[in-house]
């Protein structure tokens, strides 16, 4: 879903569930595998070019007393 003219977002419903790591996307372009020149890249083991985004364990918040 676009969310500006160079935001998307994401949403996985149902019981999917990202593990913390880096995970290798592309986007559909008029039925065309596409990588876009401004994100990060990186080969899979078929040498093939993706996205790649790190997921993070959320950071936990201080609250002061």
């Amino acid at each position: 879903q676009r969310v500006s003219p160079n935001e998307f977002q994401l949403l996985l419903q149902g019981p999917h569930q990202l593990t913390t790591g880096y995970h290798q996307f592309k986007f559909v372009v008029d039925g065309q595998w596409r990588c876009a020149d401004d994100q990060p890249t990186m080969r899979d083991e078929g040498y093939n070019e993706n996205h790649v985004i790190e997921i993070k364990m959320p950071q936990p918040v201080q609250v002061p007393y």
